[in-house]
């Protein structure tokens, strides 16, 4: 998910659907730590309308290339999942884009936020998202 603050800590959720019993190991892999972690973990048996419906809901699928008509070929992208923006890069070319789901199919608005330096020369590294403001 990203970094986490004291005030606004990182919150990973994992759901097991079905799972078999026995015993389960979870482990954390911090990088370039500042300040020590810790970690809790709690259990919840959900639902099936707690997980988001009973499977009977429709299920749609859309795809929204980007509006510069270039295949990225292997883009680099970036979901900031605060800011439900997405960051792609391909090429010379940053694009942001956010979807409006309130409409079905979802609409797409992309904005090309490409930077001097990575227009001129890039080699498309991974996105770091925390921007996708």
């Amino acid at each position: 998910n990203g970094p986490g603050t004291p005030n606004d800590p990182e919150v990973e959720t994992v759901t097991l659907t079905n799972p078999p019993a026995g015993t389960y190991t979870v482990s954390a892999a911090p990088f370039a730590v500042t300040q020590p972690y810790q970690g809790s973990a709690s259990l919840q048996h959900l639902t099936a309308t707690a997980l988001g419906g009973n499977g009977t809901e429709p299920l749609s699928y859309a795809v929204y290339p980007n509006p510069n008509g270039v295949s990225g070929g292997e883009p680099s992208c970036g979901v900031g999942w605060k800011t439900k923006k997405v960051m792609y890069q391909a090429g010379l070319t940053t694009l942001r884009v956010g979807f409006n789901d309130c409409t079905s199919p979802a609409t797409a608005k992309w904005e090309d936020v490409s930077f001097l330096t990575t227009s001129l020369v890039s080699l498309d590294s991974i996105r770091a998202v925390g921007v996708a403001r």
